[in-house]
């Protein structure tokens, strides 16, 4: 399955966000901090590190993205 890792500005894209999630998680297995769970990472560490491992990204960017 592929593995699609999925970033953007939460509090201004969150409908959109939340759209695309429900569309992916139906066909692929999606890597949103959403499904993060507290390991003690870092928290750039890992998306950084599940990004690594993802065979697609997708970014959705607005004039909120730092």
């Amino acid at each position: 399955m592929l593995r699609i890792f999925l970033s953007s500005t939460f509090r201004d894209l969150k409908d959109e966000r939340r759209v695309l999630l429900d569309e992916l998680t139906r066909a692929l297995d999606d890597v949103s901090m959403e499904n993060f769970i507290p390991d003690g990472r870092d928290p750039h560490q890992a998306c950084i590190e599940e990004l690594r491992k993802s065979e697609i990204a997708i970014f959705l960017i607005s004039p909120y993205y730092g």
